[in-house]
């Protein structure tokens, strides 16, 4: 017989979660605009490495990497590059990342989510984004300085 006194009998595990965590959508976006396309595929590949993806994980890296040489190889031959703002191939990289990752793993990590798996923290991003930032940084001044 059980009293009002005897600790409940559930089990408040949730066993069917995933143990390991996935990078939202907003964090791809904003490792993004920090670090370039680069670091945004850099999440996207970790993510789809761990929903047990690998091909889709190695082209989201190498697409992105493309991406981002090309549009840096682009902006050296557009008449006036001087006279068009930044932001605007910062804006190109994000929205480009955003479409990628909203049609391919948008549902992914939404059915991730509502299994109970965990979704990595957005400062986690950021940080990727700033590390990514440093070897990009070098990549544009290597590619500004042999073009003179």
């Amino acid at each position: 017989m059980t009293t009002i006194y005897d600790t409940p009998k559930a089990n408040l595990e949730n066993e069917q979660a995933p143990a390991f965590s996935l990078f939202k959508l907003n964090g791809i976006v904003i490792a993004t605009f920090v670090g370039s396309a680069v670091a945004g595929g850099i999440l996207m590949y970790i993510n789809f490495k761990r929903l047990g993806l690998p091909d889709k994980a190695n082209k989201s890296l190498l697409y992105s990497i493309i991406g981002f040489v090309l549009l840096m190889i682009a902006s050296i031959f557009i008449p006036y590059a001087d006279k068009i703002p930044n932001i605007a191939f910062t804006v190109a990289q994000v929205v480009a990342l955003l479409h990628f990752s909203k049609e391919h793993l948008g549902p992914l990590i939404d059915s991730h989510a509502a299994t109970g798996g965990e979704l990595a923290s957005n400062w986690k991003a950021f940080g990727i984004g700033l590390l990514v930032l440093l070897p990009v940084v070098a990549f544009v001044f290597l590619l500004a300085f042999s073009t003179i």
